[in-house]
């Protein structure tokens, strides 16, 4: 059987990270597949133990040497920048036959030294997968990576875990939301990034205009605490809950009380929490940054505005309210287009071709 290691920076709840998880799941009975980390173990790193993976701690350069001849890895399959650069180095100095990277991010921290290496070690890599076309573009014209390298495949969900007719009136009253409330909800990490540090100024401005509305924030960050105590001067306690992260089995039944779903982010690529918002039929309202426009159609599945208007955010807030009929033929429309592109039977099987491919003409 062939040998697969997933190198990956850390397993902390993220999109690369569910990436990975749903991909080895689907993985695990055609190949032999081992998971390494180079920082943290993380909850993914747990859920993929209980999936019946192996997952070390691969925190050096001779770990992963190690791991790579002792194990007689076949392909290399990297996650993440850190990762991307230490593991595209090994896998050629240990002569991996086939070296994989992932781009989920279109990473607009990097220096040109970030650049510089992400260049230099792509020429070790047979393929890189990236997760939209904004991310292959950026990695084609900033980076210089061969487009001929780069393929697309988008993220993908299994659209059997997203009824949008599921009704939880539980979980509604658990989180404080009563029956007459207008809910706006969000997932994300709490991180300038993402554009968390805009939630109290959005809240405000929705507030003067619809009173009873409830932010649902799910998620966790280094802002969190400055967050919460902006929320409290503001005297917006009662129309905000902050949940922290939830179990993503957790997230169909708290999205399917979401009047709409919005994302302020600053820096995206291929955000998967927006096609989970899609397939329980909600709109999406959302800054038109990396591939979210790949995804969300402006004025058919959602409203998109340009990044760091926090403003235009809040104002396309409001109108959602203000016309429910569009509101739900967005939802729908929005279920329509994950259903036929954006399911996980496309990400599987268009990265498994990717794996057949290089699998045939290298070993």
């Amino acid at each position: 059987m062939i040998n697969i290691l997933h190198l990956i920076t850390s397993l902390n709840i993220g999109g690369t990270e569910n990436y990975l998880l749903t991909l080895v799941k689907e993985q695990k009975n055609k190949f032999n597949i081992s998971i390494g980390y180079l920082k943290e173990k993380g909850l993914i790193g747990e859920k993929l133990e209980e999936a019946g993976m192996k997952v070390y701690k691969l925190n050096s350069l001779y770990k992963i040497y190690h791991f790579i001849k002792t194990q007689k890895i076949n392909i290399l399959h990297t996650h993440l920048y850190r990762a991307n650069i230490l593991g595209r180095i090994i896998g050629k100095i240990a002569s991996v036959p086939i070296i994989i990277s992932s781009q989920q991010s279109v990473d607009i921290w990097k220096k040109f030294y970030h650049v510089w290496m992400d260049r230099f070690t792509a020429r070790f890599a047979d393929c890189i997968i990236s997760n939209s076309k904004e991310a292959k573009d950026v990695l084609s014209c900033r980076d210089k990576v061969s487009a001929q390298k780069i393929n697309v495949v988008y993220n993908g969900i299994n659209i059997n875990d997203f009824n949008p007719k599921l009704k939880n009136d539980f979980s509604k009253k658990e989180w404080g939301v009563e029956q007459q409330d207008f809910v706006v909800g969000t997932v994300l990490r709490l991180h300038r990034e993402k554009g968390a540090h805009y939630l109290p100024k959005i809240i405000t401005r929705v507030k003067e205009k619809i009173p009873s509305v409830k932010f649902l924030v799910i998620g966790d960050g280094p802002l969190k605490e400055k967050i919460e105590e902006e929320i409290k001067k503001l005297s917006l306690n009662k129309n905000v809950i902050m949940a922290g992260w939830i179990s993503s089995e957790n997230i169909p039944s708290v999205l399917s009380f979401f009047d709409l779903f919005f994302l302020p982010s600053k820096e995206e690529s291929f955000p998967q929490v927006i096609l989970e918002a899609m397939a329980m039929a909600k709109p999406v309202v959302a800054t038109q940054v990396g591939g979210v426009s790949e995804a969300v159609l402006d004025g058919i599945t959602g409203k998109l505005v340009p990044s760091g208007d926090w403003s235009a955010l809040a104002e396309s807030i409001v109108w959602m309210f203000n016309h429910q009929d569009e509101r739900n033929q967005m939802g729908n429309e929005g279920r329509n287009r994950v259903v036929k592109l954006f399911s996980m039977h496309n990400m599987i099987s268009k990265t498994q071709k990717i794996y057949e491919d290089l699998i045939k003409d290298k070993l």
